[in-house]
């Protein structure tokens, strides 16, 4: 089942997190985790999380790109290992599609990084109809380059992205 995140699952979420994600990582989720849950009326932070049999499985981090005209942004998507290779992190990507469809999204971009640690999610990516829009090497840490994906939304028509 797939829902908003409410404040019951911080640390499940958290701790999800914990499994895959580096301290510094941790932290920027449970920031925007807390800026979505205690800042009524944001508007920059939507999260979902998907569970099965009343525990937490997955979640996902999403919201409109600052300075842009109908660009979301896909921040974190994280699926509990045993549950990976079960369609929940492309349930959650679809969840996602069509609610940012229903506020005229045309494009969806995603970031990650360049090392072997994240050659699932690269493919993940790929599979999901994303393509390669950008790398900078080194960004993240030497040898460790950020690359930028997106995917055009589908039937959305509309000016350029402004930076």
């Amino acid at each position: 089942m797939i829902r908003l995140t409410e404040e019951d699952d911080l640390s499940e979420v958290l701790s999800l997190a914990a499994d895959f994600f580096r301290e510094l990582e941790i932290a920027c989720i449970q920031e925007l985790l807390e800026t979505y849950l205690y800042k009524p009326g944001q508007k920059d932070y939507v999260f979902l999380s998907c569970e099965d049999g009343g525990r937490m499985i997955a979640f996902v981090c999403y919201g409109p790109t600052p300075l842009t005209e109908a660009t979301f942004s896909l921040y974190w998507i994280c699926t509990g290992g045993s549950y990976q290779r079960h369609s929940v992190g492309s349930a959650l990507l679809a969840d996602v599609e069509t609610r940012i469809a229903r506020q005229g999204a045309r494009l969806l971009l995603v970031e990650t990084s360049s090392t072997a640690d994240y050659a699932p999610a690269r493919r993940f990516y790929s599979r999901h109809g994303f393509k390669q829009l950008a790398v900078i090497p080194d960004f993240y840490a030497m040898g460790d380059d950020l690359i930028t994906y997106g995917k055009r939304c589908p039937g959305v028509r509309g000016k350029a992205a402004h930076a």
